[in-house]
């Protein structure tokens, strides 16, 4: 079988490629070769075609014309619509709760701290994973002793981490906001609190304790915890602590007043200490037996964050 002269090729007026004619042989050889031929043009003028401008994966929506209404596609409006709201640092791994009340976790998982599998573990993830089992979620909280927790719309609160699924905290049903640490504190809806210590690591939370009540505290806007010392801060600027029992079985000490400190509007809870900040913009740490201490003067600070062997102040200029 010989190819054809190029004088026997037909060209098409409307292509600037040709399209070979059949070959003289007929039968399913001449078949078989008019296909090859076929499929190998196509493919040649499909690669030239990509060679000549950018690809792109996402789906567009076309702007209507001046005067009409815009229709956006379900996708597009979803995409636009989901951003996250909340995100909480720990050690090697991050959580963040998106506006739809989803929850996602990306970072290390050697341990299970992402709580996404009791089963599988691996070292590192850099994208985004959906934490599963919990929905419309309100609240979020992690700590860098791997423990996460959540708070959901209908008030329950819920942890995972360690090598553990989600799983609800018992006996906690109007809840607002949760604080993770080795004691882990919710802030009730009514402005009262109530705390229980830690599940336990890699996956046995046998001995979490039934949480109890904080007596002595009311209004209650914020809660923060440090170790086995706990935080609260009230309605009226002033700040409350007191100290978690050692053993499960001793109740906690009562709360007491921090003195030196007043007009509160925040507080941020770390692994090993507490940051205060008062609404002139000063940020407070708290120094030996607790006494306050005096934290970048020179600045004045509209918002502050703080974690795992890290600080975040926001200045307010002008």
């Amino acid at each position: 079988m010989s190819w054809p002269e190029p004088s026997d090729h037909r060209t098409n007026p409307e292509q600037t490629s040709f399209i070979p004619p059949d070959p003289p042989v007929k039968g399913k050889p001449a078949r078989r070769w008019r296909l090859a031929v076929a499929s190998t043009w196509l493919t040649t003028t499909l690669l030239m075609g990509l060679g000549h401008g950018s690809i792109s994966y996402a789906a567009t929506t076309p702007l209507p014309p001046s005067g009409t209404s815009a229709v956006h596609s379900t996708a597009a409006t979803t995409e636009n619509r989901l951003t996250y709201t909340a995100v909480e640092g720990a050690h090697y791994y991050t959580i963040a709760l998106r506006s739809d009340g989803s929850v996602w976790a990306w970072g290390r998982n050697m341990f299970g701290e992402l709580g996404v599998s009791e089963d599988i573990r691996y070292r590192h993830t850099s994208s985004p994973v959906r934490i599963p089992g919990i929905s419309n979620v309100i609240a979020i909280s992690a700590a860098g002793s791997g423990i996460n927790a959540a708070v959901q719309a209908d008030g329950t609160v819920w942890e995972w981490g360690a090598g553990t699924l989600p799983y609800q905290v018992e006996g906690i049903s109007s809840a607002k906001d949760v604080v993770t640490g080795s004691f882990n504190i919710a802030l009730l809806r009514n402005g009262t609190v109530m705390s229980w210590q830690r599940p336990g690591t890699q996956g046995n939370h046998s001995e979490v304790h039934r949480p109890h009540a904080i007596s002595g505290l009311k209004d209650i806007i914020q809660v923060g915890s440090s170790g086995q010392q706990e935080y609260a801060l009230k309605k009226d600027g002033s700040l409350w602590t007191w100290n978690e029992p050692n053993q499960p079985d001793k109740p906690p000490s009562k709360p007491a007043k921090l003195k030196g400190l007043s007009n509160i509007s925040s507080i941020t809870s770390t692994d090993t200490s507490l940051l205060v900040l008062d609404q002139n913009g000063k940020v407070w740490g708290l120094g030996e037996k607790g006494k306050p201490v005096l934290l970048h003067d020179d600045l004045k600070v509209k918002q502050m964050d703080g974690n795992s062997q890290y600080i975040l102040l926001v200045n307010h200029f002008g």
